[in-house]
Order: C-alpha cells, then structure tokens, then sequence
C-alpha cells in the first residue's frame, strides 16, 4: 500500500512525546499498519498543531494517513476508549478495533451493523473507514459483561476474525462452535468471524475455562 497508516490513542495526557513501536503495546498507544516502519517521536504540541488544529476531547482516539514522504493524507477523531487493532483489505479500506465503554455514543453506530447499543459497561467495537476516511459501517460487539476486541485478520474473501477477552455470558458465542457457552472464570478470550463489511457475525466462540 503507499502511505502509513496510524491510530493512535494517548493514555497519557500531556506527557510530552508521542511515540510509535511497531508491534508492541508500548505507552503512549500509538498502533501502526505499514511495512518497514520505525520508531519515531514527535512533540505533542508540535503534533497537535500541524495535524489536528482543532484538539476537542484528548481521550478520544485519532485515525491519520499519510503518504510516503509523511504528508498527511487525512485524518479523523473517533470516539472514546481504546484502540488495539488496524489493517486494511485489498481495496485499502480501513478497519480499527478496540473498546468503548461507560455509554453509547450517539451516531457511532452506523444503520444494519451487528450491534446498534452498547450492551455492558465495555463493548469491543469493529470500524470500517474508506480509503479516504469516509466511515462505512461501525457495530459495537459484546454483552451484559465487558469486552475488548485486540486484534483483527482478515482471509483472502476479505472475511474478518477479531479476537479479544470477554466478561458475558451472552452474545459472544454461536452454537456448533468450539466453545459456544461462557467458561466461568473472571474472562474468557474469544474469536469470532464476520462477513466483508463487518455488518454480518458468521460465528463466535469462547476459549477459556473457570
């Protein structure tokens, strides 16, 4: 793909740096979807000005493209929470996952997504953003307990896998499946597939036990 891919989330507040290491889950959070990438580091004052002039709320998360040469292509607030998981499918559409909890925040859901509301304390959430960072579709995904949703794949029909931790004995899991009821400790972990758009749950399954 040509341009750098970044969201970010910074849970430290006026620290001063904001860093990136591929890979890793390092603080402050910022999560990169590039080939070759290095670390780098920028004033966050430095940061703020020349790619968000207008800094509403810090929790919120932040999605920005930029092109090989590192001129920003676009960039976009989203929501509250965090932000642990981004790739892009073979049209360079976008897809972030993490959590959102404490409210449903009115208009982040999109019409016919997976889930509209916000069902416990935390739900995991699936983003999908066009090339240009147009937002396509956006569903919460969790139950009466909490989740978060840490990572994202994708096969080669452009299916989706998400994977994360779950405290709900409800709507994570679908029958048939390896572990269709809740395991009974504090968390159990979870895998689940969706269709191309995000919109559509094939199946999910619990992993875990007491």
């Amino acid at each position: 793909m040509v341009g750098v891919w970044i969201a970010l989330q910074d849970i430290k507040p006026y620290s001063g740096e904001l860093e990136y290491y591929p890979g890793s889950h390092r603080e402050p959070r910022i999560y990169t979807h590039t080939l070759n990438a290095k670390k780098t580091s920028l004033d966050r004052e430095d940061f703020e000005k020349k790619f968000f002039p207008v800094w509403v709320d810090i929790s919120k998360k932040f999605i920005t493209k930029f092109d090989s040469s590192g001129n920003l292509q676009w960039g976009t607030y989203f929501g509250y929470g965090g932000g642990y998981g981004i790739i892009t499918n073979s049209a360079n559409e976008l897809f972030v996952v993490g959590d959102i909890g404490n409210n449903t925040i009115a208009g982040l859901t999109t019409s016919g997504c997976f889930q509209t509301v916000l069902s416990g304390n935390s739900d995991g959430y699936i983003v999908k953003f066009s090339s240009s960072g147009v937002r396509l579709l956006c569903t919460y995904f969790g139950g009466t307990g909490n989740e978060v949703i840490y990572s994202i794949a994708l096969d080669s029909n452009n299916n989706l896998f998400v994977c994360g931790e779950t405290s709900s004995s409800n709507i994570i899991a679908t029958g048939g499946t390896y572990q269709s009821t809740y395991g009974g400790g504090s968390k159990d972990a979870f895998v689940a597939k969706f269709d191309s758009s995000g919109s559509t749950r094939y199946w999910g399954t619990y992993l875990g036990g007491t």
